[in-house]
């Protein structure tokens, strides 16, 4: 196109300009991390199934509550999807994202989430730090270190929460396993006539079958 319109005329307001593009330099300009980002979440299919697995995350969350990882995961994925197909713009999902963000934070330390609230609650900050809006009166340097800070944040958040959720499994597997002393015993001394009532011993303690 540059080799076409080199030596083009043109003419505005009386004057003629003359186009030199066969020399011009060209100069490639990657997306950044936002722009990838809004990319991808505008695929009209991805933001399709990220609706229709958002709306279905609350569905089912609200039907057997208490994991509250169908809420959670759904709640992101409807919000991500409204955002796909043009709802929102920019700025407002970066604020609403950021708010559902301190919100899941603020009630995994005051409910029981074990984890999965914060988890949550890192994923929208780490989402909302991306699409965070820029006012042009503000430095850049300061969004650069407030975007650091969220996405550090985020981080450790989502870290911390992901180790609590690991350690939780883990001992819930340990006293499955531990809780074998609690069942009867294979083999048992008979203490009286079983016939078909009557007492054995296990473990030094009496069981009576009546």
């Amino acid at each position: 196109m540059l080799e076409l319109l080199d030596g083009w005329q043109g003419e505005q307001d009386g004057r003629v300009y003359v186009l030199n593009t066969g020399k011009a330099r060209l100069v490639h300009q990657e997306m950044t991390l936002k722009e990838r980002f809004q990319d991808k979440i505008g695929n009209p299919q991805l933001a399709f199934l990220l609706l229709m697995a958002g709306a279905l995350g609350i569905y089912f969350g609200l039907g057997m509550s208490g994991t509250f990882v169908p809420e959670v995961l759904g709640a992101i994925a409807l919000l991500l999807g409204i955002y796909g197909i043009g709802l929102f713009d920019t700025n407002t999902a970066g604020i609403i994202f950021m708010v559902l963000g301190i919100s899941l934070l603020a009630a995994e330390i005051f409910t029981a989430g074990f984890g999965v609230l914060g988890i949550g609650g890192g994923i929208s900050l780490l989402i909302g730090a991306i699409l965070l809006p820029r006012e042009p009166l503000m430095a850049m340097e300061w969004y650069s270190a407030f975007r650091a800070t969220a996405i550090g944040m985020a981080l450790a958040v989502s870290g911390l929460s992901f180790l609590i959720v690991t350690m939780l499994f883990r001992s819930r597997r340990q006293w499955k396993e531990s809780g074998a002393f609690f069942r009867p015993a294979s083999r048992a001394t008979a203490v009286e006539e079983l016939s078909p009532c009557g007492a054995v011993r296990m473990r030094g303690e009496l069981w009576t079958r009546w």
